[in-house]
């Protein structure tokens, strides 16, 4: 396969422009503790905790200097946190199970 002059510039901007979190600048730089920082699901898990923690902050503030009582923050929503919610009471006896297969 011949890349040509063009597609070799285009492959080395690729490479230099690589994400943190991707794994072949994981395997180049050496650096995984960096790598796994850099990722937007970490990212986002720390933004929320700080939500939740100024959430709760403003109900103790609230709590403590007002006369009325302040209602309690719900936790900003996570949607790698299950929120509990279940799709049966039981589960499926295996013959119903491969009954409800073989018609799909």
């Amino acid at each position: 396969m011949n890349l040509g002059a063009a597609g070799v510039v285009a492959l080395v901007h690729f490479y230099k422009h690589l994400s943190a979190d991707s794994a072949t600048w994981r395997a180049q730089s050496g650096y995984k503790e960096i790598s796994e920082w850099s990722s937007t699901f970490k990212t986002n898990m720390l933004l929320a905790d700080i939500v939740d923690s100024i959430a709760w902050f403003n109900y103790s503030f609230a709590s403590a200097y007002s006369k009325r009582k302040p209602k309690k923050p719900t936790t900003y929503p996570r949607p790698w946190v299950s929120t509990g919610q279940t799709l049966g009471k039981e589960p499926i006896p295996v013959k119903d199970f491969w009954n409800w297969w073989n018609k799909q």
